[in-house]
């Protein structure tokens, strides 16, 4: 038998500021509340996002705008995913994300920031294959040029 006891180490000490925030996160978000005889209390209050809720007609527009990118290979299609239409189906699907719970999650970020650099990226492939083009076109002229040069020549 040892005469010697270990410590246990000290307790983690938690900051009162951090572990308070951190409570208010788990919290349910406060109903909002509109005093009797309120003017504004005939109108139904906006519904607000409470931080970290999941923005169901925000996913929805993102999918859409996913199809929609279809204009990049296919310009007619352009013309049919206008952004009324997108915001309709937005409108649309959005309480059938939320029915089904089918949110982006943690991958929201990577689909947004797909979306905003597809479009740009199709331009740019498209401004490469315009210029390799008028590249090719200024090698033919040139090698035409050369060819009626040495035509003259002999």
């Amino acid at each position: 038998m040892s005469l010697i006891q270990e410590a246990s180490p000290p307790a983690p000490v938690v900051d009162p500021a951090l572990l308070a925030a951190a409570q208010q996160l788990e919290a349910p978000p406060a109903a909002p509340t509109v005093a009797p005889g309120d003017a504004s209390s005939s109108a139904t209050p906006a519904p607000t996002a409470a931080p970290g809720a999941i923005n169901w007609r925000r996913d929805a527009l993102e999918i859409w705008r996913c199809i929609a990118m279809l204009g990049m290979a296919f310009p007619r299609v352009e013309k049919v995913y206008t952004p009324e239409v997108l915001d309709r189906l937005a409108d649309a699907w959005a309480p059938v994300l939320e029915r089904h719970n089918l949110d982006f999650g943690k991958f929201a970020i990577y689909f947004t920031a797909g979306i905003a650099t597809l479009p740009v990226l199709g331009a740019t492939v498209q401004a490469i294959k315009a210029d390799r083009a008028d590249m090719k076109a200024a090698e033919r002229a040139a090698a035409e040029k050369a060819k009626g040069g040495e035509a003259t020549l002999q």
